[in-house]
């Protein structure tokens, strides 16, 4: 999981932030001082948060311009794939291209967006 989320920045991650309720995200917890006092405290579930983030946050979308379907990418601000189609093949492009589009967000397919040489 944090190996897809080092790609985000933390403004990209407090935006999201701000914008849920973090009580759900808290728990509270109880402990002991030195002294013997007891005493109440939060704690923030980072495995949480981080799944509901890549959940809310996704990186690419399927856009469609004109007669050509995009796989736009959100953190690179580019399209990285594209699919012509017409009226009669319009359903079958349009399901491969979400598939395509789920996978990179499911991190099962990665863009690699450059050639390796050979040799």
């Amino acid at each position: 999981m944090e190996d897809v989320l080092h790609n985000y920045t933390a403004g990209e991650l407090l935006k999201w932030l701000d914008g849920i309720s973090i009580n759900e995200y808290c728990s509270t917890k109880i402990a002991e001082s030195v002294d013997g006092d007891s005493f109440a405290y939060d704690v923030l579930d980072i495995e949480k948060v981080s799944t509901d983030f890549l959940r809310q946050v996704r990186r690419y979308e399927v856009v469609k311009r004109g007669k050509t379907l995009y796989i736009h990418d959100n953190k690179d601000c580019k399209d990285i794939l594209s699919w012509s189609f017409t009226d009669e093949n319009y359903e079958y492009m349009q399901n491969t291209a979400n598939n395509t589009c789920e996978s990179l967000n499911n991190n099962t397919m990665r863009f690699i967006g450059k050639r390796d040489k050979c040799l």
